[in-house]
């Protein structure tokens, strides 16, 4: 869900900022309703679930996409969703990439963080880079929808209180 990153007041302007320079902004999340999500909270332990079916993780991903919103209509900024098991997050910058693996019955503030430098071609680095570009491929890209998806911070009665506790991170 990316809600850890994309929460802080400054990420969503930052990306911004970024894609106006030029930088080519590429972000992945999970659909909401993907079979993968349902799956994942189960790991968790995530029975409940509210009046329309959604776990507090599928709440989470739909709150990360209310703050990506902003970003729907940017040029320079691929927002797509992605409907597989993505198994961890991966963050790249450039010839770097930090890679968090999905564990389960595991949090994700326990789970194990990889720092990969790109070192040499082909390698671990490029391996992944390319696994990151085929999911690229089979997400399905997101259009601007704000009636939907309205930014958090404007409407936090709109979201799940278990995504508006700071610390709490599933």
């Amino acid at each position: 869900s990316l809600i850890d990153i994309l929460a802080d007041n400054g990420a969503i302007n930052a990306l911004r900022a970024k894609a106006a320079a030029g930088c080519r902004v590429r972000i992945l999340i999970s659909a909401p309703d993907s079979i993968w999500v349902r799956a994942r909270a189960q790991a968790l332990g995530q029975e409940e679930e509210d009046h329309v079916g959604h776990s507090p993780l599928a709440l989470e991903i739909e709150t990360a996409r209310g703050y990506l919103e902003p970003l729907t209509s940017l040029g320079g900024v691929d927002l797509r969703q992605l409907y597989a098991d993505p198994g961890q997050r991966i963050l790249r910058f450039d010839d770097e990439m930090l890679i968090s693996f999905h564990l389960a019955a595991t949090p994700r503030p326990s789970t194990p963080l990889l720092h990969l430098r790109r070192q040499q071609h082909p390698g671990l680095f490029d391996q992944f880079a390319g696994h990151l570009d085929t999911l690229a491929a089979v997400a399905a890209p997101i259009e601007p929808a704000p009636e939907y998806y309205p930014d958090p911070r404007a409407h936090p009665d709109r979201y799940h209180p278990v995504t508006a506790t700071p610390h709490h991170h599933l």
